[in-house]
């Protein structure tokens, strides 16, 4: 929410706005019918959850590159920056793009790179909600 108002038409954020949304909803529910399994079952040998800690920890997984990295789930990072500070840092650049020179190659490169961020933590966040929804409907 904090980056959409300063993205361009072309960078537009409202699908990954709403997989978030989802996801965060998603996640509440999750973390209540795992809070009830704990009172439930008997912690950690139940066959449930051992099934809701793999769907957990696949989500960790999921989410951790695009919520932690600016470059991607393999390169490595700076420490101390402060796009590591926003919730997806790999598209921070946003603000930056709009005081830049429309026609400039730089202008152009960084749109690009923006676009494939954007991709990349959409589909990341697609992923993410798939899994909390099967896990959701096995823990039903």
């Amino acid at each position: 929410d904090e980056l959409a108002p300063k993205a361009s038409k072309e960078l537009a954020l409202g699908e990954l706005q709403e997989r978030a949304r989802r996801f965060d909803s998603l996640a509440a529910q999750l973390e209540k019918r795992v809070q009830a399994l704990r009172q439930q079952e008997r912690w950690p040998l139940s066959p449930k959850v051992l099934a809701a800690n793999r769907s957990l920890m696949r989500i960790s997984r999921i989410l951790n590159a695009p919520t932690s990295a600016i470059n991607g789930k393999w390169d490595q990072d700076l420490y101390g920056l402060t796009t590591l500070r926003t919730v997806f840092p790999s598209l921070y650049p946003i603000e930056e793009l709009g005081r830049m020179d429309p026609e400039a190659l730089e202008t152009r490169m960084l749109r690009t790179r923006l676009v494939r961020n954007r991709n990349w933590v959409a589909d990341c966040l697609k992923e993410a909600v798939a899994t909390a929804e099967s896990a959701l409907e096995a823990l039903a």
